[in-house]
């Protein structure tokens, strides 16, 4: 098997957290999993955007924001403290709501 494929199989199965960053500081997290839902329920409601011709898909926001709050990490807390900023992002403001009787 190429490395390369050994790498994302590796990626998979133990669920590991990649952290992304570009030449101009833009920091990503790419995850398979949070904490109150499982991956599936979260990757059917995801959203693609293309992104310089690569399509990528992104959850919606709700569910990191759930996330975050039964993580409760300090560094969650502190993203927490300012939700209608982070909703203003959000393309449907009625999806918290969708996602509020599936938190675990």
């Amino acid at each position: 098997m190429p490395s390369d494929r050994l790498s994302a199989r590796t990626i998979v199965d133990r669920r590991t957290t990649i952290r992304a960053r570009d030449q101009s500081g833009l920091t990503i997290d790419l995850t398979l999993v949070m904490t109150g839902f499982d991956f599936e329920s979260v990757w059917e409601e995801r959203r693609t955007f293309p992104v310089e011709g690569v399509e990528l898909p992104v959850t919606r926001l709700s569910p990191i924001i759930y996330s975050k709050a039964a993580t409760n990490r300090n560094k969650d807390r502190l993203f927490l403290a300012t939700p209608a900023e982070a909703r203003r992002y959000s393309a449907d403001p009625s999806e918290d709501k969708a996602y509020a009787p599936t938190l675990r």
